[in-house]
């Protein structure tokens, strides 16, 4: 008798322990033992892990160098199953027009995100599809027109300049910052102050630190077991309750002040108020049938534009730093055209207007956001089995009722048909870029900033994808390029900046667990100087 048939006839019965020394019985408990264990495995696993967060695991979200090794072996498109889910990702194949067209809502928004994501996304506007999606982008539109953005432009100037002057005190002490954290804790201030009109004290950068790590937190929760820490989920939730708990309470403070406002008449007159912001016009917003968004609306929908207002500015900003540190006639050109408009225009502090008269730095952000995409990829589910028939003659698309896709932005972003030489860095493209013409490219919410006749023309997003497109195209995309050169010009105008001698500062991008956005896994270590011989206005 084996060791476990001895094991076991201690616990069964005497009459039935002869059944133990059958070679087919202790098989059979074998396989039923496995199953006992491999059952429960199997439904966590995939109620935990979604199929895109078990891309994570294999390494295929992060695609660039799948989609490399694709483009070398010749396939615009491919397929793979996990747990009996068909996955399709498109690449440079014609199918992802109509993908990111969404007519005749072919195409859930949500029903592709993974259910992480999903977790702390409940209720925003990434979180919504079709008509709840269009009303509540309707009601945040306003937020985000061209007179809104003029009137955040000061105090984002405020923000940028005082964190700048603290970055060089750090500097000065002999050492150097973490440029990609000091600009994710520059871009959370401008989010959580201009987008929900928080009060933080110019000096407070403790505060600030104790609130990114509260965000970073929330991360944690997106790639869940076994990628990000055994306890991810919890703590994502944990932050995530934190965090709206103060977003409600703000809220609730701005709702008060705007009923006061309003039985008084002070400060209402045309819908304009003094240091109005966001979450400002969003409080006044009113739908078609005469009602406004809830407490519990405008802080799932302000938790949403805080995260993305500030992780991927942050993200675009790094490349930037990275790619003129990498070569230094970008920056020289950078310097010319700031001090050339410094001399024209009489300011030393960039107006709206001179955000709009920097073609070069808007061609330099332009190929960060090709080159450097910060989210690698658009998920969608397809509601219906549909067929697509390119018009040039080749081989159909079927894609059945269920389906997902994961359509690649980094692959669009470096289609050769539109880019030659796509993977080197190259912002002299956008500055000669004719305009575009084709009907599919057309009539999109194209950015204001760059697109007057001193500028570069303006391209489609179809083919610049870093956005998305179509009716889910970015809200806040106005706001965030706003952001960017407003931030970038002070940087380059004001200081000079190295890199750290550390190995690997200045590195290729990566993607992690705890950090599912591209980022510099040893940080952006850089040595953050008053620029000597600055240009004066007169």
């Amino acid at each position: 008798m084996t060791t476990m048939s001895k094991l076991l006839s201690d616990l069964i019965p005497s009459d039935l322990t002869g059944l133990m020394d059958n070679q087919y019985t202790r098989y059979a408990l074998g396989a039923g033992a496995v199953a006992c264990l491999a059952i429960p495995a199997y439904t966590f696993i995939k109620n935990r892990i979604d199929p895109i967060s078990l891309a994570v695991i294999r390494g295929r979200f992060n695609t660039k160098d799948i989609v490399e090794e694709r483009y070398r072996r010749g396939a615009i498109h491919w397929t793979w199953s996990i747990f009996g889910g068909l996955y399709v990702i498109i690449g440079e194949h014609p199918a992802k027009w109509l993908l990111i067209q969404e007519k005749d809502n072919i195409w859930s928004g949500i029903d592709g995100r993974p259910k992480a994501f999903r977790g702390f996304a409940t209720g925003s506007i990434i979180d919504q599809d079709f008509e709840e999606h269009a009303r509540s982008r309707r009601l945040m539109v306003p937020a985000f027109k061209i007179d809104a953005l003029k009137g955040y432009l000061p105090r984002m100037l405020h923000h940028t300049t005082n964190s700048m002057e603290h970055w060089a005190k750090e500097c000065d002490k002999g050492g150097y910052v973490d440029l990609e954290e000091g600009l994710k804790l520059l871009t959370l201030r401008i989010a959580f102050t201009l987008l929900l009109g928080a009060k933080i004290p110019d000096d407070n950068f403790e505060e600030m630190s104790r609130l990114r790590e509260r965000y970073a937190e929330l991360f944690l929760g997106f790639a869940p077991w076994p990628i990000g820490p055994w306890d991810g989920k919890k703590r994502s939730k944990i932050a995530k309750d934190s965090i709206l708990k103060d977003v409600g309470e703000i809220i609730n403070e701005r709702r008060k002040d705007l009923e006061e406002r309003e039985k008084s008449g002070k400060g209402t007159e045309d819908g304009v108020v003094e240091d109005s912001d966001p979450l400002w016009l969003l409080l006044k917003a009113v739908d078609e049938n005469g009602d406004r968004l809830s407490v519990q609306e405008l802080a799932a929908h302000s938790l949403i534009l805080v995260i993305a207002g500030h992780e991927t500015t942050a993200a675009t900003l790094s490349s930037f730093v990275a790619e003129c540190i990498r070569d230094p006639t970008l920056i020289s050109r950078l310097r010319a055209e700031q001090d050339a408009l410094i001399a024209s225009t009489g300011r030393q502090i960039p107006s709206y207007e001179d955000l709009k008269n920097m073609p070069f730095m808007d061609a330099v952000f332009r190929e960060c956001e090709r080159v450097h995409s910060a989210a690698p990829n658009i998920i969608r589910r397809a509601r219906k089995d549909i067929v697509y028939v390119p018009k040039d003659g080749t081989k159909p698309t079927v894609v059945k009722k269920g389906t997902m896709i994961l359509w690649d932005v980094l692959s669009t972003n470096r289609d050769p048909s539109i880019y030659p030489d796509p993977h080197t860095f190259n912002p002299d493209r956008w500055l000669h870029q004719p305009p575009t013409t084709s009907p599919t490219d057309s009539a999109t919410t194209t950015s204001d900033i760059g697109t007057t006749s001193t500028s570069i023309p303006s391209l489609s997003p179809f083919r610049l994808a870093t956005f998305s497109a179509g009716h889910r195209i970015c809200i806040g995309m106005q706001f965030a390029r706003m952001e960017m050169l407003a931030v970038a010009s002070r940087l380059v105008r004001e200081y000079d900046f190295t890199s750290d001698v550390r190995e690997g500062t200045v590195l290729e991008k990566t993607i992690s667990g705890r950090k599912p956005l591209l980022h510099y896994p040893l940080g952006l270590g850089v040595r953050f100087l008053k620029r000597t011989g600055v240009q004066k206005a007169v």
